[in-house]
Parts: structure tokens; sequence; C-alpha cells
């Protein structure tokens, strides 16, 4: 079974509940082309940070936009493989285990590959407080002077441990815990879809049920519950 957290999951900004000046302000980043290469995401956690992460890169390379929108259309190979961590071209790192140098260095030695099928390569560093000074030291020189492609982002639910040469040169946002109204519109919206799920599960029992009836009349015979049966459910 899915888990509730990754089946409600944002896929777009128009989804994020609860950070409206981190979307506001990366959305007029993407149209007026001033996205910057490294971003440093801090919050608690549960806030959106790794949701942000990810839906940014669909906002750079997704397939079914001419060039980078902050409307991906979330359907397109690669906007779902960055939904299914299975997309090239976006790295997540969980800096609480992968925090050594020597991890950092496996980074720099994969950056001048350019993107294999978008138009930007992106490493997301989850937890990243915890990288080592010396892995933070490692990369410095790639946040100060990344190749067109690249672009950092970096997570952590403790800013104050981020070593502050690195702070100075990403843009940072710092995610707030979402209001009550926002949360109950959010809760809205998940029960409404998990009503709509178990109505069909069912609906589509029910009919199978009248089907397994059916299929044993004589073949003369006309089952009351064809229509319904055969009639497919319309997604919403």
């Amino acid at each position: 079974m899915t888990a509730l957290y990754r089946k409600y999951r944002p896929q777009g900004f128009d989804d994020v509940v609860g950070q409206e000046a981190v979307v506001r302000t990366l959305t007029n980043a993407i149209e007026h082309d001033q996205v910057r290469q490294a971003y440093l995401f801090a919050g608690p956690r549960g806030t959106g940070k790794t949701s942000m992460a990810r839906i940014l890169p669909k906002a750079l390379n997704c397939a079914g936009t001419p060039g980078p929108s902050p409307s991906p259309d979330k359907i397109c190979h690669v906007c779902t493989a960055i939904a299914n961590g299975t997309s090239l071209d976006v790295v997540e790192m969980d800096a609480a285990s992968q925090r050594g140098i020597d991890d950092i260095r496996e980074i720099r030695e994969r950056v001048v590959l350019q993107p294999v099928e978008g138009r930007f390569k992106v490493y997301i560093l989850d937890e990243a407080h915890q990288l080592t000074d010396a892995a933070w030291n490692a990369l410095l020189k790639l946040i100060e002077e990344p190749p067109p492609h690249l672009l950092f982002v970096f997570c952590t639910t403790d800013l104050g441990k981020v070593i502050p040469t690195v702070r100075s040169r990403c843009q940072t946002f710092v995610f707030q815990r979402p209001r009550l109204p926002e949360l109950v519109t959010l809760l809205r919206f998940s029960s409404t879809s998990r009503a709509s799920s178990v109505s069909w599960s069912r609906e589509m029992k029910r009919s199978s049920s009248g089907w397994s009836s059916s299929s044993s009349m004589p073949a003369s015979a006309t089952p009351a519950s064809s229509t319904t049966a055969s009639r497919r459910p319309m997604t919403s």
C-alpha cells in the first residue's frame, strides 16, 4: 500500500500548500530566466522541502514545454521519471548516510556529463547539514563555478549547521509549517480523493459480481446488469 504522504505528494507548484512565498519566487525566477544554480531549502520536517526540490527540475526539464516553465505538464516521460525517482538527470542523495568527501568526489566526477534527457542536471542533497566540513569544502568550488547545466538543491532541517561559506553562495528559502486553514483544505482534498477511490473499488466489485453471475446464464438470455458491468468509470 502506498504511504499517504507519497500518494498525495505535490507534483507541481500549483499543488503546494502553505509555501506561497517560495512558490512565487521560484516561478518568477523560471519565467524570467533567473534560476539560481544553488538553492538551500530549510525548515521543519514535513513542510515540503523535498517535494519542492523535485518540482523544480520538472519545471526546468519538462518535455511537454518548449523550455523551462513554472507549469510542467506532470505527465511527460521526464516528469514521470522524476516523480518515480528514476530520472537520470535528477540525483537524490541522503547526506545522513552519504556525507563524506568520497561521496562528493563522486559528484565532482559526474557533473561534467551533460544531461541525458532534460536541460539541467539537478542534485538534491537531503539532510545536507549532516555533510562533513571536508565534504562541504569539496563542494564549494562547484557551487561557486558550476557548469551551465548543473543545479544544486540542499535540503536541511537545521540551517544553523550549514557552514556560512555555503549559505552565502545559495539562495535560501525557509519553509514554514502550514497554517490550520491550509491543512484543512489539504485534508479535505485527500479525504475526497480517498472517498472516490473507495467508491470506485466498491462499484467495480459490484460490477464484477454481477458479471460473474450473468456468465452462468444461457447464451440467449440478456443479463440485466450487462450495461452497468460494461460501463467504464470516468476518471477525474
